[in-house]
């Protein structure tokens, strides 16, 4: 179980990034210059700072479950939202299911909800 938790850090790793990429991707898909340059940084710099207070591993405000599960499944749907919107379903598609894979791993191993 520690060899798939530790595996899974490097998978909620690359799922953020990649989220984070998703959100600039959409932004910068616009045509217009100036809309497209304050969405491709804007967005993702605001869902980093909601990621940094609500979901980061250190915050001193991080969401309990299954409220934290809520909130990284809401910001994933919408990164999904966005690539389908820029034409990337692919790349949506693979990233979601990597998304749930990963969520399902962290929540099935985390100690820190409640066991039925």
């Amino acid at each position: 179980m520690k060899n798939i938790r530790i595996a899974n850090m490097g998978l909620s790793f690359l799922v953020e990034v990649a989220m984070w990429f998703a959100f600039g991707y959409w932004g910068f898909s616009f045509d217009n210059t100036a809309l497209s340059w304050l969405l491709g940084i804007g967005v993702p710099l605001v869902t980093v700072v909601l990621w940094a207070i609500w979901a980061a591993p250190k915050s001193k405000t991080r969401l309990k479950q299954p409220k934290l599960l809520v909130f990284k499944m809401a910001l994933f749907l919408l990164a999904t939202a966005g690539l389908l919107q820029a034409g990337k379903a692919t790349w949506a598609i693979v990233f979601f299911v990597s998304a749930i894979v990963n969520q399902a791993l962290e929540y099935s191993t985390d100690n820190s909800h409640p066991k039925r």
